[in-house]
């Protein structure tokens, strides 16, 4: 009969995140949506009106 052991163990990751230096000014923009799925009713208005303001903006190219 074989023996089954269980180990338990942790690790830790370290990221250490710089910035080279300022960014360039620039006209790119960047949609962020609110999160589509969610059980807060905040968060469902605030979805329901991104999604009516999306409708309404033209394409960018």
């Amino acid at each position: 009969m074989s023996t089954v052991r269980l180990i338990v163990a942790q690790a830790l990751v370290r990221f250490l995140a710089t910035v080279p230096g300022p960014a360039p000014e620039t006209t790119a923009w960047w949609d962020v949506p609110v999160a589509e799925v969610s059980r807060d009713p905040v968060t469902r208005a605030a979805r329901e009106r991104y999604e009516d303001a999306r409708r309404d903006r033209r394409p960018y190219l």
